[in-house]
């Protein structure tokens, strides 16, 4: 995920955010990455190449 608001407003963090970044984030709390569409649908057959926002 890019965060350009954030940056645009100096801060250092929310950039630049991979697939393993969110899942290194999320795994260790039981959870698992879902892409979603803009409605929060889910998105079929996502894979470690898709950006996940």
């Amino acid at each position: 995920m890019d965060e350009n608001i954030s940056r645009a407003a100096g801060a250092s963090h929310g950039t630049d955010v991979t697939p393993e970044d969110f899942r290194n984030l999320v795994e260790p709390l039981g959870r698992r990455l879902e892409q979603r569409t803009t409605l929060y649908g889910r998105v079929p057959n996502t894979d470690d190449s898709t950006v996940l926002v």
